[in-house]
């Protein structure tokens, strides 16, 4: 297996821990800041990530991460607010 490869299976896998249920809050506040951008959507998407890790996802330079963030039921108004005013 080359190095590619390993950094797009370990990516793979650090995606399905973000998407988990019962991943940690605080996993997924390092998940957040992850390099790659899907593992970031995940968490974006999870409904059981903390305030803190949908403030840091509210500014992701990836509008994949923002998209999964305002679709998921359970990111509060303020931070909806930020993404409806967000520009880079």
């Amino acid at each position: 297996m080359n190095k590619q490869q390993r950094i797009a299976d370990n990516n793979q896998i650090r995606t399905k821990v973000a998407k988990n249920k019962n991943t940690s809050p605080s996993t997924l506040e390092i998940l957040a800041t992850d390099e790659c951008w899907a593992v970031r959507r995940a968490v974006a998407g999870n409904r059981y990530t903390s305030v803190t890790a949908l403030e840091i996802l509210a500014t992701d330079e990836c509008c994949h991460v923002r998209e999964a963030l305002a679709d998921n039921v359970d990111t509060p108004t303020s931070i909806l607010d930020m993404l409806a005013t967000f520009s880079k």
